[in-house]
């Protein structure tokens, strides 16, 4: 007489043979993927923060200039009525369109940092502070300081203004507004940047902003790491 089957044994069996081990390579790949994906939105998260709330997680002292302000979008002149833009090989054009003066106009201008203070309320007791701040700064910076030069922006430059700002600072330059000059606003493209000290790159890209008063020793921490490791000049 033939033994009948155990059910325990069918259902084993039947288990052994209806389902699969689990694959570990499979496993290995969802959890690769996915650690992939919580780096990159995790990275891009923080991005935003850092972008929206400040400056964490930098090393500067100063606040960035955001949307690539340059001193090109604004039509500053000098004592002399010349475009304090030509300044700046990047953004020097010729008056007459000529690409060969152009050419030559950028590499004949030396390229420089500059360190500009903006006073749209005009040079007041915090202003005449400041300008004394960033002459010792410059001088501070020893053998880098002929890689910077210091200007003003003033609403509007009077004889005497002038005078009295040359006679102190005769080194400084002396700037205002132009007839198409855009009015006092945030720092955009579209605005005057507002009251504050600036670090301008050599190409005249208006890069870091600082309170008018009180910012000497931070403007000077972030312009020796500049200087020190810039290309730019």
């Amino acid at each position: 007489m033939k033994p009948q089957p155990n059910a325990n044994d069918s259902s084993a069996g039947d288990s052994d043979n209806g389902s699969s081990p689990a694959n570990p390579g499979r496993t290995q790949l969802i959890l690769m993927l996915g650690i992939m994906a919580f780096t990159l939105f995790g990275s891009f998260g923080l991005f935003k923060v850092a972008q929206n709330f400040g400056t964490w997680g930098t090393v500067n002292k100063g606040e960035f200039v955001r949307g690539d302000v340059s001193v090109a979008d604004f039509d500053w002149r000098t004592v002399e009525r010349a475009s304090f833009a030509r300044e700046f090989p990047e953004a020097f054009t010729p008056l007459d369109g000529d690409a060969q003066t152009a050419l030559e106009g950028r590499q004949s201008l030396k390229r420089t940092w500059w360190l500009v203070a903006v006073a749209n309320e005009g040079c007041a007791d915090d202003c005449s502070q400041a300008l004394i701040q960033l002459r010792s700064l410059q001088v501070l910076l020893t053998k880098d300081a002929t890689r910077v030069r210091r200007a003003v922006l003033l609403p509007e430059l009077g004889n005497n203004v002038a005078t009295q700002l040359a006679t102190q600072f005769p080194r400084m330059v002396q700037l205002s507004p132009g007839a198409s000059a855009p009015a006092v606003g945030t720092g955009t493209s579209s605005a005057a940047p507002e009251t504050g000290l600036y670090i301008v790159d050599p190409t005249g890209v208006m890069v870091l902003r600082y309170p008018l008063v009180g910012s000497a020793p931070d403007m000077q921490k972030d312009l020796k790491r500049l200087l020190k490791y810039s290309q730019l000049g």
